[in-house]
């Protein structure tokens, strides 16, 4: 065999090599492309997730604050702390309408479009079940709210306005301080460097059972709230 004949099939061998060697780096990079996309996807439904059942959670928890809070100063229904719980709830729900309509305005992808609307309907499917079975129709009210307004599949911006207060001269404030947020916090688990997961999906049971031991929890302070103020007025008197 010639020496030409030998380069040229030498030449022909390295060039199939070659090849072969390329398609092999096409193939696991496109493998590499595929299962980022994958991973990506699933970041953004935990996302979904996490967004859209940690708002429901505080909403039902504000809901169920504001309820005891009602019916323990039901002969007093204008006294501070009701309104004030009330303005919690109503500025939660203005949250939880803006969290939803940024939700459905920034999802592109079809899949995750579909995902996001399959999850608020399990949850506006359900959210009577976790919500108060009797309750007045101020009450019913806000539920419609969050039940049409922000799990609706086509959301707009729907703010309500808050309840006029009249803070008194001698409120102390300060002691406000000492109730609500320091029960907030303790059912207030994520923070901005926590990585949702699918995995940590809860069960609707376990948002119930969370709202109704913030309820108790509420119920508690403003009990023990009430109690110093007797307690202060005998003293004055």
């Amino acid at each position: 065999m010639s020496n030409n004949v030998k380069n040229i099939a030498n030449n022909s061998n390295f060039v199939v090599s070659n090849n072969n060697h390329q398609q092999n780096v096409n193939y696991h990079y496109q493998q590499q492309q595929q299962q980022q996309k994958q991973f990506n996807q699933q970041e953004e439904q935990a996302l979904i997730l996490f967004y859209i059942y940690e708002d429901f959670q505080n909403f039902l928890n504000l809901l169920y604050q504001f309820i005891i809070v009602k019916e323990q100063f039901k002969t007093d229904p204008q006294n501070i702390l009701v309104s004030i719980c009330e303005n919690k709830l109503i500025t939660q729900m203005n949250l939880s309408n803006s969290i939803h309509y940024d939700l459905s305005k920034n999802q592109k992808n079809s899949d995750l479009i579909s995902f996001l609307k399959k999850n608020k309907n399990d949850i506006k499917k359900n959210i009577r079940s976790v919500c108060p079975t009797k309750c007045d129709k101020e009450i019913d009210k806000y539920i419609q709210y969050y039940e049409n307004i922000c799990l609706s599949e086509n959301v707009q911006i729907y703010n309500m306005e808050l309840i006029p207060t009249q803070l008194k001269v001698n409120f102390n404030e300060e002691v406000l301080q000492k109730i609500f947020p320091q029960i907030q916090a303790k059912y207030n688990n994520s923070t901005k460097e926590d990585k949702p997961k699918i995995t940590n999906l809860p069960r609707l049971y376990q948002i119930k059972s969370n709202s109704y031991q913030y309820q108790q929890d509420t119920f508690l302070k403003t009990e023990n709230l009430k109690f110093q103020q007797v307690k202060k007025r005998e003293f004055i008197n």
